[in-house]
Parts: C-alpha cells; sequence; structure tokens
C-alpha cells in the first residue's frame, strides 16, 4: 500500500508558536541515528514578498555551534537570520518520501522507537507527498502549517514570526516508507524583526 500524504505525519498541535530555546551547543549529529547524512549547503534565495537577497548557510561552517568548548561565547546574532518566508535546499536523497519540518524548540528523538517525541513543536511541514516544490529545493509557499494536529493543506502558511527562533529538520524514508534512512543536523535559524 502506498502511503498517502497525510499519512507521513500524525500531529498533535498544542497552542501557539513560542520561540526555539537554542541550548546550544548542537551536535555534529544526524537528528536519526545511523541515518545517511542529509547535507543543507550554504545557498542565497529571494525573499518573494520582499524581494531582499538571504544567505542561508545550512550546515557549512557551522563548527562554533557545534563546539562545547564555544557554548558560553556563541553571541545569538551568530546564527542566521533570515525572512519570515524562507526557501530550503539540500542534497538530494532521491527518495519518494522526504519530510521537512519546522520546530518552534529543539528536535526531540526516542531512539527506541526512532521516531520524533515532540511532534508538538513542528510548526511548518512539508513533504513530497504535497506535490508542491521538488525534492532537495523548495519555499515556504510550497508546506503548510500544522494546527491543533491537522496540516492545513487548503491556505497559504503564515509567515514565521518576526524574530522567532527555529529549528529546520529534514529526514527521508526508505522506498517503502517505513524506515527513516536519511536525516540532516538540527538546523537553529532566526526571523529577522
Amino acid at each position: 500500500m502506498r502511503p498517502k500524504p497525510y499519512m507521513f505525519l500524525i500531529l498533535i498541535i498544542a497552542g501557539c508558536s513560542k520561540p526555539a530555546d537554542f541550548g546550544v551547543p548542537f551536535t555534529d549529529q544526524n537528528i536519526f541515528k545511523n541515518t545517511e547524512y542529509i547535507q543543507v549547503p550554504e545557498y542565497p534565495y529571494v525573499d518573494k514578498y520582499n524581494y531582499k537577497t538571504y544567505i542561508f548557510h545550512g550546515t557549512e561552517g557551522d563548527e562554533i555551534i557545534r563546539n562545547p568548548d564555544f557554548i558560553e561565547i556563541i553571541p545569538y546574532n551568530y546564527f542566521d537570520t533570515i525572512s519570515p518566508h524562507p526557501a530550503f535546499v539540500w542534497t538530494s536523497t532521491n527518495s519518494k518520501y522526504v519530510m521537512v519540518a519546522i520546530f518552534n524548540e529543539r528536535v526531540a528523538i526516542d531512539y527506541e522507537k526512532n521516531q520524533i517525541r515532540n511532534i508538538n513543536s513542528i510548526v511548518w511541514a512539508w513533504n513530497t507527498g504535497m506535490g508542491t516544490g521538488r525534492e532537495s529545493n523548495i519555499g515556504y509557499d510550497d508546506g503548510c502549517d500544522v494546527v491543533n494536529g491537522i496540516i492545513q493543506y487548503n491556505k497559504k502558511p503564515a509567515p514565521l514570526e518576526n524574530g522567532g527562533r527555529y529549528i529546520l529538520a529534514i529526514w527521508a524514508w526508505d522506498e517503502g516508507a517505513r524506515n527513516i534512512v536519511a536525516s540532516s543536523r538540527e538546523i537553529p535559524f532566526v526571523i529577522e524583526k
């Protein structure tokens, strides 16, 4: 049986989004253990609403935020500051089943079950079953808000909160959409004020 787009993620969302508590340092480990690494390279994008160009550094050059020796001296403004309508690029996984999610707090994984524990922290999501964008390159409007556990398929997503702090995460399933085979690191970012 081929999974339907809504089967990719069952979400229970409670309340409004809140800024992420980065709680650095971040690790250099993939979100899911024993998975291939999904790299997010540095890339520029133009916000289609304000026409400004932004640079998203992804996982390039992030040794400082992933080094516990620097935890006390990392300035808040070290993290990428991007628009409320970001674009996302990553190295293709060649998988039919890919999920991209924005969290309002650090990603928590239940390693025994190999699943996300804090799905209520996802504020925006995109997956390959939506039929928008393409695997490895999407715009913010290709995804959807998540409200009260339901992905809002029939309306454009609201912009991310000005000044908000978020975490980007990407993962991919095998051909049967049963096992997660690739994942990114947690990628923190800040929305411009």
